[in-house]
């Protein structure tokens, strides 16, 4: 497998077998150079293909690093962004519940009404079906013979119905108690509340 030298002092492989019919050995020679050259083009290319390999292995590798340190600077600043979210979110819950109880303050919450008078029994409750609304009710007496109430449901929901429902509520309390007639207050309130309002 070696080879030697033949009588040139070229180097070869030698092999040779034994012919029994015959009786007779036969034997050949061929150059290493020729005898090992298939071999030698597979050994370079299993040494380019393995260096290759080894070349692509490293290069995904260092992607595959790559994007882990991306997506984890991508993580942090994604939980650094939902902090400030939660931020915000925490204390808009908080301002809602504010609004949520100042609102439900606006409307008469004590129950009997007037337990003082005999024969009026008014009772009420608010449900917003969000944390603001634009339901209200109120009731009161206007004299000492006259008993005021209105319900009233201002259309959508949250601040701005809440505001607008403030200003309806603020603007027929303030009108009631100079005007008995429940036409003109809701002629009144109409006018007020569509001037400057788009």
């Amino acid at each position: 497998l070696d080879g030697y030298r033949d009588y040139r002092g070229v180097p070869v492989i030698g092999a040779w077998t034994w012919n029994e019919r015959y009786g007779i050995g036969s034997a050949t020679e061929v150059g290493v150079a020729e005898a090992y050259g298939a071999l030698g083009d597979y050994q370079r290319h299993t040494r380019l293909a393995t260096g290759l390999s080894l070349l692509l292995i490293a290069g995904l590798s260092g992607v595959f690093a790559w994007n882990r340190l991306v997506m984890a600077v991508a993580a942090s600043k994604l939980e650094a962004a939902y902090e400030i979210i939660r931020g915000h979110k925490d204390r808009m819950e908080a301002e809602l519940k504010v609004g949520h109880d100042l609102q439900l303050s606006m409307v008469p919450r004590e129950f009997p009404a007037f337990p003082a008078r005999d024969g009026v029994s008014v009772y009420a409750t608010l449900r917003p079906a969000r944390e603001l609304g634009g339901d209200f009710y109120d009731y009161y007496f206007v004299d000492d013979t006259h008993l005021f109430f209105c319900v009233g449901d201002v259309s959508d929901k949250g601040v701005p119905a809440a505001l607008f429902m403030a200003v309806a509520k603020t603007l027929i309390r303030a009108r009631s108690a100079q005007e008995p007639s429940t036409a003109k207050i809701a002629d009144y309130l109409n006018a007020e509340l569509s001037r400057d309002n788009e």
